[in-house]
């Protein structure tokens, strides 16, 4: 007998709410980090409701243990958990991020200055401000209360997660939602029936 029907459903539902939230706030630090918690938080429940709602189903505790992941998907959960643990039980959500310029242009004085506040620079970064719109961007810099502000035509940005170092955020989040819906789609084709 099922308990609770339809809740798998509708987490899944909640953790694709939040990723549709994540690529419109990806500039947004603050805002974004907030709203991958809450995606990863959803997305990890998954597995815990559809346990709840088909544990007692006959069959639904052996097929759940018949299912290998990918090896794909066994870094996902790996990675995902850990990220999971970490922003429950240790710190909030903070993600990293990584900043290319291009075509920057600069006198020599400016140059040297922002030489300067890099390598005077303490470990954990500088703070920046990126600004600007397509093929005018700037960025400004400031450390001990002197501030740069860089021109650049071409910017690259990034953000990244401690636990999944090389690979961008968005990808990630779109596969593991693809994994878990994959999951989700079996279990209804299987015992909902």
């Amino acid at each position: 007998m099922r308990k609770h029907p339809g809740s798998t459903k509708r987490k899944l539902e909640e953790a694709e709410f939040f990723l549709g939230q994540l690529a419109p706030n990806y500039m947004k630090e603050r805002k974004f980090d907030f709203l991958l918690s809450a995606f990863v938080s959803s997305a990890r429940a998954i597995g815990w409701v559809m346990k709840s709602e088909y544990g007692k189903v006959p069959g639904w505790k052996a097929w759940r243990d018949s299912r290998k992941p990918t090896p794909e998907e066994e870094n996902l959960l790996k990675g995902t958990n850990a990220l999971r643990i970490r922003l429950t039980k240790q710190e909030a959500l903070k993600t990293t991020a990584r900043i290319q310029l291009r075509s920057v242009k600069l006198s020599k004085a400016d140059y040297e200055r922002v030489n300067s506040i890099l390598q005077s620079a303490p470990r954990a970064g500088v703070p920046i401000q990126l600004g600007g719109s397509r093929g005018k961007y700037h960025l400004e810099i400031e450390v001990a209360g002197e501030k740069v502000v860089l021109p650049a035509t071409e910017v690259y940005f990034d953000r990244r997660l401690t636990e999944f170092p090389n690979v961008n955020i968005l990808d990630l989040c779109q596969r593991y939602y693809e994994s878990l819906a994959k999951l989700v789609r079996e279990c209804e084709e299987r015992f909902d029936a």
